[in-house]
């Protein structure tokens, strides 16, 4: 088990750029079945940074070898990038991420020397005699955060969410053993809550912990004991398991009783334990993610369990926090013949639900910006019906319909969303506006005057 760090286009120009796409100049067991080339929030690399990225799959039932092969965005130079000695395992995917770091370290996170471009371009896959393993020739203009490659129809669900529900321990001796570890254990006694779980004496960790600790370890204790509960219907549907941890010191994982992960964990724990070693604030902030597929057999219909045994390097230190989150997916079949747009990409694993295209993204008129007395706000987006929020939710296809311009008498944030059949759902846009008081519509200043509203949002200071 190996731990790792971790454009917009209208309705009719994407289905016709969908049709046009030449997805591969020749099949091969091994081909990229995803790309990302508008990487904003989706995966971070080593340094905290989000480049492009790629992903390659080996479909066939042997390993291959890729020291020799290479990738490429230019037609004129098939050897750009070469890989290392790498070898994929039947039915193994790998990201490389498209940053020109330009790093070869097989044990490592792979970087090539080139980027992919957003307004669309060409990627190849290249065998050692210079025969294109698989191409994306040419790939159309991407749209941020969205993914584009093969359909595999692989399934995806998020068993253990970063806000999900938790019930927290922070024990006084050892009498529970390891039975808190196993899904009929009774945990009604402990504290409930969702998200993550921790303390901070200073600001690193505050929007992440949903469970505050501090007057149970600080200068007490450095061990909790954390449970994630979650149901799945139909688990024998699932032969992928992905845990992230965010984690300051260190931890051991358990799935139904069955320790699946663990880092700075002693190799005896006990309830008192602690880390052995310091897990640095910045790297804390970073999902690490952990490989359990060998653990999917564990995996019960109905009530499951994630427990954690949170561990603290001393019990002076300033903070604490443990947050996981647990996806679990099957790999679906392979269409090398179909290319799609994904709005939920899944670097290193199948792809799920795809689209030929995606809807136009909603435009406002006017875009944004101060007013005083009434304003008219209207949306469009050319083919597409717009869905929209005013209270800094998300958007979805059940949220309010637009069918005519929005009246704001006040200051208001509107996100919205454009639906279109067929298509894939396309990214939110968000446009706020800032009524100003009859006083101050004349107010004249020397310097420069800032205006700040949270749009009844929560500001964290």
């Amino acid at each position: 088990m190996q731990g790792h760090r971790h454009g917009i286009w209208i309705v009719t120009t994407a289905v016709l750029l969908a049709v046009g796409v030449a997805p591969a100049a020749a099949a091969d067991d091994v081909l990229i079945t995803e790309i990302a080339a508008s990487n904003s929030t989706v995966l971070a690399d080593e340094d905290g940074q989000h480049p492009d990225w790629l992903e390659i799959f080996n479909a066939g039932a042997a390993s291959v070898n890729l020291d020799g092969w290479f990738l490429t965005n230019d037609k004129l130079e098939l050897k750009k990038w070469p890989f290392p000695a790498l070898v994929l395992a039947p039915k193994e995917f790998r990201v490389i991420f498209a940053s020109k770091k330009d790093r070869r370290n097989a044990a490592g996170e792979l970087h090539t020397n080139f980027k992919l471009a957003r307004a669309g371009g060409f990627v190849a896959l290249v065998k050692p005699t210079r025969e294109i393993a698989w191409a994306y020739d040419p790939y159309p203009e991407q749209t941020t955060d969205y993914t584009y490659g093969c359909a595999q129809n692989g399934l995806l669900e998020r068993a253990v969410a970063a806000d999900g529900p938790v019930r927290v321990l922070v024990p006084d001796d050892g009498t529970l053993g390891l039975t808190w570890t196993q899904p009929a254990f009774d945990d009604t006694a402990w504290r409930q809550g969702t998200g993550g779980v921790g303390y901070d004496r200073d600001t690193t960790f505050g929007v992440l912990i949903g469970v505050n600790v501090e007057s149970e370890m600080y200068n007490r204790r450095t061990s909790a004991y954390i449970r994630c509960p979650f149901a799945l219907t139909a688990p024998q549907a699932f032969d992928r398991l992905t845990l992230r941890v965010k984690y300051d010191d260190g931890f051991a994982a358990y799935l139904n009783g069955l320790k699946v992960a663990e880092r700075n964990a002693p190799a005896t724990l006990a309830w008192d334990s602690r880390a052995t070693a310091n897990h640095d604030d910045n790297l804390a902030l970073v999902y690490e993610e952990f490989d359990v597929t060998s653990a999917a057999g564990a995996l019960l219909q109905g009530a499951n369990v994630l427990a954690i045994h949170g561990l603290n390097r001393t019990t002076g230190s300033s903070d604490f926090l443990i947050a996981v989150e647990l996806e679990a997916g099957s790999s679906g079949q392979l269409d090398q013949s179909t290319i799609l747009f994904f709005p939920q990409p899944t670097p290193g694993t199948s792809n799920v639900q795809g689209y030929p295209g995606v809807a136009p993204k909603p435009v406002a008129d006017p875009p944004g910006g101060v007013f005083n007395g009434a304003l008219a706000v209207a949306l469009s987006a050319p083919g597409a019906e717009i869905r929209y929020t005013r209270d800094n939710t998300e958007p979805t296809g059940s949220s309010t319909l637009y069918t005519a311009p929005i009246q704001l008498t006040a200051s208001a944030l509107i996100r919205a969303k454009s639906f279109a059949p067929d298509l894939a759902p396309s990214p939110t846009a968000s446009f706020g506006f800032i009524g100003l008081a009859a006083d101050a519509v004349n107010f004249t200043s020397d310097i420069p005057v800032i205006l700040i509203d949270n749009f009844l949002s929560l500001i964290h200071i």
